[in-house]
């Protein structure tokens, strides 16, 4: 029998390879176009130079001294003027021009992880919280997009919560061995989009943010004079209300020092923290228009102590100590009343 195949055959099977290349063509240019899809959200989802460089900072590394603090990759800032924006502390009313707020759904974020320590789980931990009159606590953890217009005001511990945070959305106005005494005197805050530094107070009048947090304290235990520190803390207090009336402003209670620490002698002791704490305290309820914070509890041991583990120096927390004052400060935030229940 011939092996030859007809005319009929031949076309029929050219017909058939030709569908299925064509088959093959669209498959690999529908895969082709899948990766280049994959590619384009990769690339996209890159962190910044900016961002790569702040979470550089996250991990063991528990060296403060640093430039300071000033970072508001999501807050707002106004543009500077042609002084350069050194005169808009004499304007701290005039924020008017500052520029929306840019907010990010949750999962632009890197995850927050909390490690686990001595300590109980900071959702389990109840501090020494107080409010005014005007506010009520809500009862949810908020969100991490919550540090969006969120601000916090200290020296090198509060660097420590920014820098260790883990997170690209931390605003500070922080600098190491920054005191209330000084905070319209020493120029030492650095600001994207500005040239030089500035004052504590000339940040607060330049930008605009719904959530201060102030901690000072430990850089003014050896305070001879505790009614100067009260007073110096409740004008910083003024001031942020001046330039920013409807923020709500959280003053955070000193956070406690390792027993190694009080062992050296001199003022970092558990009962000078307890009294500054205290005097705190006592400030707040007779101003009765902020919240008392006690971010000490998710760091104190039972017996008041800030655990060894926990810190490098007795003074500062490392990394893991840092997240969990974050998370305590997640866990207990406030929200003004209607104006009907007031």
């Amino acid at each position: 029998m011939s092996s030859r195949i007809t005319k009929d055959e031949f076309n029929r099977l050219r017909n058939k390879k030709r569908k299925f290349n064509a088959i093959v063509t669209l498959a690999s240019s529908a895969a082709i176009i899948v990766v280049l899809a994959i590619c384009i959200v990769v690339f996209n989802d890159r962190p910044t130079d900016s961002e790569f460089s702040s979470n550089m900072h996250v991990g063991s590394n528990t060296d403060l001294d640093t430039e300071s603090i000033f970072n508001i990759n999501n807050g707002t800032q106004t543009p500077s003027d042609s002084s350069g924006g050194a005169n808009v502390a004499d304007k701290p009313w005039d924020v008017a021009s500052s520029t929306d707020v840019t907010f990010y759904p949750e999962s632009d974020y890197q995850e927050f992880v909390i490690p686990e320590t001595s300590l109980p789980p900071v959702e389990e931990i109840k501090g020494n919280d107080w409010c005014a009159s005007m506010y009520e606590k809500v009862d949810k953890v908020m969100p991490l997009s919550y540090f969006d217009n969120t601000v916090l005001i200290g020296d090198s511990r509060t660097e420590g919560l920014v820098l260790y945070s883990g997170l690209n959305n931390i605003n500070g106005f922080c600098y190491k061995g920054l005191n209330v005494s000084s905070l319209d005197s020493d120029s030492c805050i650095t600001m994207p989009g500005y040239g030089g530094k500035y004052t504590c107070y000339q940040a607060i009048s330049m930008t605009s943010y719904d959530n201060y947090y102030c901690m000072f304290g430990i850089n003014e235990l050896g305070w001879y004079s505790l009614d100067v520190f009260i007073e110096d803390f409740s004008a910083l207090i003024d001031y942020i209300k001046l330039a920013n009336p409807n923020a709500t402003i959280y003053v955070e209670g000193v956070i406690p020092v390792c027993r190694s620490k009080e062992a050296e002698g001199g003022v970092f002791t558990k009962d000078r923290v307890e009294e500054f704490n205290a005097l705190i305290l006592q400030m707040c309820k007779e101003r009765n228009d902020v919240i008392f914070l006690d971010v000490g509890a998710a760091v104190r041991d039972e017996e008041g102590y800030l655990p060894e583990e926990g810190s490098p120096d007795g003074i500062h927390c490392n990394a893991d100590y840092c997240k969990r004052v974050l998370q305590y400060i997640r866990c207990n935030t406030y929200s003004r009343k209607q104006s009907d229940d007031l």
